[in-house]
């Protein structure tokens, strides 16, 4: 009951930071892929940006991967607005 009312409402605030923050450094590893691997055995350390930057510049693929870097965006700006808006509720909620 502690655990449930007391605990895990404090930890909540950490755990969406980490989570927040996770994603949204998971899709801006397009160097470490490009460097290291670049993009893997059959693609299997294939990320969006490392798709977009290889349909663009490998495959002439301009259009194809300025649909890429929009849907990249898209996905960037929901993240971080989920972010701020977490944090805009911690700060109200310990105000």
């Amino acid at each position: 009951r502690m655990l449930r009312h007391v605990v895990l409402p404090q930890l909540s605030q950490v755990g969406f930071i980490a989570i927040a923050v996770t994603v949204i450094g998971a899709l801006r590893s397009f160097d470490m892929i490009a460097v290291m691997t670049s993009g893997g055995p059959y693609g299997s350390s294939t990320v969006l940006a490392y798709q977009m930057y290889q349909e663009s510049i490998f495959s002439y693929r301009f259009g194809y991967g300025a649909a890429i870097a929009t849907v990249l965006f898209v996905i960037m700006i929901v993240f971080i607005a989920w972010y701020l808006s977490g944090l805009i509720k911690a700060e109200r909620s310990n105000a």
